[in-house]
C-alpha cells in the first residue's frame, strides 16, 4: 500500500507574506498573542521583531547540536503559527546538509538565496573533500565543526533577516536585492555600506538602546576570519544584549 507521510495543518503564511507596509504590527497579534498598544512604538516594534528572531535562533541552536545546517534561512521559511508554541517556525530543510551523515553535503555546489546567503556562499571551506562513509562521517563530525564552524552559514541569514525586519525600506525583496550588490562593492563591511548608501534609511529601530540592533546586525553579516568564524553562532546571538528585557 506504500507509506505515507502526514504533517499536522499549522498554518499556511510565513512571515515573507507579513513584510509589507503594516509589519510588524500586522504580526503582532500572532507573533506575541496580544496587541501592545500602550507601549512606545520603538519598543514595541522590536518586541515582535526580538520573538520572531529567538525563535528562529532556537531552532538553528537545536538543528546545529546535532550537526545540521538549514542553509535556506529566510522569511519565505518561516511559518507563522499562532495557535501553537513556538508561534514562528522554520521549515523547509531541502537544503539543510547533515554533516553527520553526509546528507546533502557537497563542498563543490550550494544551495542558497542571493538575498540571504553569506558571502562564502559554501557550509564549508571548498578545499574540504566529499563526505566520507556515515561511520567514518560520525567519528569526524565533531572534528569538522570545530574547524569549519558550518552554523555561521545560518546565523548569517539570520543577521540580514534582523535588518530587513528593522529598516523598513529593506522590506521588498528588490531593496534586499540591491543592498547585498552594494554590501558587495564595498568589500562586505556593513557599518561602510551604512556609511555610504544609508542615509536615507530610518534607522531608529537599530539605534535604540545605544545601537545594539546596529551592533548585533555588524556581528552576524560580516565575512568569516582566518578561522572560519567571525559572525556569532546562534547561542551566541541569543546572549547578545539585543534580547535583554526592556523594564
Amino acid at each position: 500500500a506504500g507509506q505515507w507521510l502526514v504533517w499536522e495543518y499549522q498554518g499556511d503564511k510565513t512571515l515573507d507574506d507579513y513584510l509589507d507596509i503594516t509589519f510588524p504590527y500586522n504580526v503582532e497579534k500572532p507573533v506575541l498573542g496580544k496587541h501592545n498598544t500602550d507601549m512606545e512604538r520603538g519598543r514595541r516594534e522590536t518586541e515582535v521583531i526580538k520573538n520572531i528572531l529567538w525563535s528562529v535562533l532556537s531552532a538553528l541552536r537545536d538543528l546545529h547540536r546535532v550537526g545540521i545546517v538549514h542553509r535556506d534561512v529566510k522569511p519565505a521559511n518561516l511559518l507563522v503559527t499562532p495557535d501553537s508554541k513556538p508561534t514562528v517556525k522554520v521549515i523547509d530543510l531541502g537544503a539543510a546538509v547533515d554533516l553527520r551523515t553526509g546528507v546533502n553535503f557537497n563542498p563543490e555546489t550550494g544551495l542558497l538565496d542571493p538575498k540571504y546567503a553569506p558571502p562564502e556562499q559554501l557550509v564549508v571551506p571548498q578545499e574540504v573533500p566529499r563526505a566520507p562513509p556515515r561511520f567514518v562521517a560520525l567519528l569526524g563530525a565533531p572534528a569538522l565543526w570545530q574547524l569549519t564552524s558550518p552554523d555561521r552559514f545560518d546565523t548569517y541569514s539570520v543577521g540580514v533577516m534582523l535588518l530587513q525586519m528593522s529598516v523598513p525600506d529593506l522590506r521588498p525583496n528588490k531593496s534586499l536585492d540591491k543592498f547585498k550588490s552594494q554590501l558587495a562593492e564595498v568589500g562586505e563591511d556593513l557599518q561602510t555600506w551604512r556609511d555610504d548608501y544609508g542615509a536615507d534609511y530610518d534607522w531608529s529601530l537599530l539605534d535604540r538602546r545605544g545601537g545594539i540592533g546596529w551592533d548585533l546586525a555588524k556581528r552576524l553579516i560580516r565575512p568569516r576570519d582566518l578561522f572560519q568564524r567571525g559572525r556569532m553562532s546562534a547561542s551566541e546571538t541569543m546572549s547578545h544584549r539585543y534580547f535583554w528585557p526592556e523594564f
